[in-house]
């Protein structure tokens, strides 16, 4: 994964986002990995609860260390999970199972999938099963909600800000503990850390703004739709002054030499990561980059602040992009009621949370835990993580009924814009022409195939 990769959080990718679509269209996902019980005679075989989760390696294990717990002490149940994305043996599936009872799935997606009746409103469950919603953040539950209805639950979430190499800055004759605070500064201290050789090769880049769109475009004080989500706002002045200033250091640097830059980045979750080895010296990252610094560079001398905000606009400072995993319900689950009884002890409970968290360098969404004193000091940087995430500029990307389309669109414009084949004003307007058209075909219709 490179560092502007890294950016997409929990490292999606448009394939994998378009084949989980598939997958949810097809009334669901199959369950796989059913427990074959043996019990004595007269008993009563434990519901299975299917559960599907996204991830693979370590914090696939953190997560079966819950499951166990809870099949342990609960007999009548069994939850049987599944890790990662194997797609093809899930499509494959599809045609002679079921859907799981209860899946996760990212806060970008939940209004596509909502719009189209693929998961279902939780609020019944929840309400029957009297699950504290109050406990959670402000911020993390806002994602859940679509057209006013609760969709899903939250669990982690995650949070960008800018890393800086305090080595580096030093070599550089910059102050190691005087971070950019504005935009143009940002630009000053990226001019000074660039190292460029002959061709125009580029050794070390100050400041990869690759990806960096939907932050600089909140950052300016925008935001990408309106009016409940029914309205897309991809062209706005904010999002124009978006790209223009991430179109600025491309032009300075060349896109080709950007790119060649970044293709010769070494393993983003090893100590070849460009930002261990100096070759970077300030980078956007999430807070789970803490856990990849501590296993592969732990002697690294580094700083987090929030993102630089514009010149003038100081009531900016804090602007952060927000993301993370939500409990939803599939269409046609068959245990949903004791799905969602694992979901709310898994949620809910603050030792849950803590462990997972931990595991994951992610953040909690339960207030009690974001305002302990002893979590926030459990891990360096987590008081300052936790705060920027409850901080009034922190943003989901909008839960719109054509996000996918929409996000796939936005990108695509920013690499135009970047490479030089389109103006920031005009990829950005037909942006908004074609994805407003879809927005409102896809409400008019009250559903359809997700665009």
């Amino acid at each position: 994964m490179t560092t502007a990769a890294s950016r997409r959080v929990r490292g999606r990718s448009a394939t994998v986002v378009m084949l989980v679509v598939a997958l949810l269209l097809l009334d669901g996902l199959p369950s796989r990995g059913r427990a074959s019980h043996v019990q004595a005679a007269g008993q009563r075989a434990p519901v299975v609860v299917n559960v599907w989760e996204g991830w693979t390696g370590l914090p696939a294990k953190s997560f079966h260390k819950l499951v166990d717990q809870y099949n342990s002490g609960h007999a009548g149940v069994h939850i049987v999970a599944l890790d990662g994305a194997d797609y093809q043996k899930l499509l494959t599936s599809i045609s002679g199972g079921t859907p799981p009872d209860v899946a996760e799935l990212f806060t970008d997606y939940l209004g596509t999938f909502a719009n189209n009746g693929v998961i279902q409103p939780v609020d019944a469950w929840a309400q029957a099963l009297k699950f504290n919603l109050k406990g959670f953040s402000t911020p993390a539950l806002s994602p859940a909600y679509y057209n006013g209805k609760l969709y899903g639950i939250p669990f982690m979430n995650d949070c960008l800000a800018l890393y800086w190499n305090k080595t580096v800055f030093k070599a550089a004759g910059l102050d190691p503990n005087r971070p950019p605070r504005t935009l143009s500064e940002l630009l000053a201290m990226a001019r000074t850390l660039d190292k460029v050789g002959p061709g125009g090769k580029i050794e070390r880049m100050g400041f990869d703004p690759t990806g960096l769109f939907h932050e600089l475009t909140w950052d300016f004080g925008g935001d990408f739709a309106a009016a409940n989500n029914t309205k897309i706002t991809a062209n706005t002045p904010a999002a124009i002054k978006a790209l223009t200033w991430e179109q600025s250091i491309y032009q300075r640097l060349g896109p080709k030499n950007i790119a060649a830059f970044e293709s010769g980045q070494g393993n983003y979750a090893s100590a070849a990561n460009p930002f261990f080895r100096g070759q970077l010296g300030m980078t956007f990252d999430g807070e789970w980059l803490r856990f990849f610094i501590g296993h592969n560079a732990p002697n690294l001398q580094y700083g987090v602040v929030s993102f630089p905000y514009p010149d003038g606009m100081p009531q900016m400072a804090g602007t952060t992009a927000m993301g993370g995993g939500l409990w939803v319900v599939p269409k046609g689950a068959k245990n949903a009621t004791a799905a969602m009884a694992f979901i709310q002890w898994l949620t809910t409970r603050q030792d849950n949370q803590v462990f997972y968290a931990d595991a994951l360098t992610n953040l909690p969404t339960l207030k009690a835990i974001r305002d302990s004193s002893t979590y926030k000091a459990a891990l360096p940087h987590n008081d300052f993580f936790l705060g920027l995430a409850i901080g009034p500029h922190a943003h989901f990307f909008p839960a719109t009924a054509v996000t996918t389309q929409y996000e796939t669109d936005l990108g695509k414009a920013e690499q135009d814009v970047l490479f030089g084949k389109n103006t920031p004003a005009k990829a950005l307007a037909a942006v908004q022409s074609k994805d407003q058209a879809a927005l409102n075909s896809a409400l008019g219709k009250g559903g359809g195939n997700v665009p």
